[in-house]
């Protein structure tokens, strides 16, 4: 996964893996950010992003293709192979939880709000 330069999440998936099957019969589909620290699980902050996956065109894949190997440079070894292709998580919402007993619900566009514009 790589976060593009708007702030929406990018993934890379191979036409192999059930990853990609599963979003071309059901875009909708969530993700789960945290960090695993010391202690009690509940207590962590983290936030699950519910997103409508789209599959990027790719003659709109070259500036993307370079946001993905900034943050995955070990990805050069397939990046290009021609199975490969990105998808767009497009945020429609989320719900932050900042430990046990404090979560809030977030729209999408709140999320995205502090993000440059620029392509991608």
């Amino acid at each position: 996964m790589a976060i593009g330069r708007d702030g929406t999440p990018l993934l890379l998936t191979s036409a192999l893996s059930s990853h990609t099957s599963a979003l071309q019969q059901n875009p909708d589909c969530s993700i789960l950010i945290g960090n695993a620290g010391k202690g009690d699980a509940m207590a962590q902050p983290r936030i699950t992003l519910f997103c409508h996956a789209r599959m990027v065109p790719r003659e709109e894949q070259d500036g993307i293709r370079q946001v993905f190997l900034d943050h995955n440079p070990r990805a050069i070894d397939y990046i290009d192979l021609p199975d490969f292709v990105f998808w767009r998580l497009e945020i429609e919402r989320a719900n932050f939880i900042a430990g046990f007993g404090r979560a809030y619900g977030l729209e999408g566009s709140r999320l995205l709000s502090a993000c440059s514009t620029d392509e991608n």
